[in-house]
Parts: structure tokens; C-alpha cells; sequence
């Protein structure tokens, strides 16, 4: 019976993906920018919206300075930097842009999106050649 099948079956897997749950994606970015800054960062992860998501500093903020620290880390772009909300001095919320750039430091290959779900975020990579 299942021989039936074996010219359906998808043998080449043409994308990585791995879900983190809320907890681990709070322990997870904490550490990571604990020690990209220097100090010691808390940090929340919201859900916004349906599928949307990002890293909320709700006792702390961010120095411009800071913020530049995370862009160097990443190799943000001018895209990347345009997401961020630096009308102010300092930055108390870091988009899902940076914040899956971040995460992708972390993660065994390169993410090309996330997606937020009840329990957590799934990261995809991008397509395999």
C-alpha cells in the first residue's frame, strides 16, 4: 500500500523550520542581548495581530547607541533599520524585522520569516537551492 504512493512522497525538504514557545523565546532573547550590550536585558515577547510578533523591553529601553550595537550584529540594512521607531532617544520595542534577525543568530540555518501562533514562533528558512 504505501508503495503506492512512493512517486508522491517528498523527499527533498526544501525548507527548515523550528517552533519556540513564548517562554524560550523570552530566555533565548534575554541571554542574547544580555550579551550583545553588555548588561543585563529583560525582555517580553509580544504577539501583535494574527501572525505578527516582536521583543518588548516594558522596564528598559534601548540607546540609540544600543540599537546600532544590534544592526552591526545582524548586518541590518537600510530596509531593516526603516522598521525600527527611533523618533525618540531610545527604543523600547525592537520590530519582528530585528527581532527574527536576532533570533536567527541562534538558529541552525537562515531565516527568511516567522510566523506567531498561540503557543509560540515558527522560524522558516529560506529556500534551499
Amino acid at each position: 500500500m504505501h508503495n503506492q504512493f512512493e512517486d508522491l512522497a517528498i523527499t527533498d525538504i526544501p525548507r527548515q523550520a523550528i517552533h519556540l514557545d513564548w517562554r524560550e523565546l523570552r530566555i533565548l532573547a534575554d541571554a542574547l542581548l544580555s550579551r550583545l550590550l553588555g548588561r543585563e536585558v529583560l525582555v517580553e515577547i509580544e504577539r501583535c495581530e494574527y501572525y505578527y510578533w516582536s521583543i518588548i523591553l516594558p522596564d528598559d529601553q534601548l540607546s540609540l547607541a544600543e540599537l546600532e550595537s544590534l544592526f552591526a550584529a545582524v548586518n541590518a540594512d537600510e530596509d531593516d533599520r526603516l522598521c525600527e521607531d527611533t523618533e525618540d532617544d531610545f527604543v523600547q520595542a525592537l520590530s519582528q524585522d530585528l527581532s527574527l534577525n536576532l533570533y536567527s543568530l541562534l538558529l541552525p540555518f537562515q531565516t527568511e520569516e516567522s510566523h506567531a501562533d498561540d503557543c509560540g514562533v515558527w522560524f522558516i528558512s529560506k529556500i534551499s537551492p
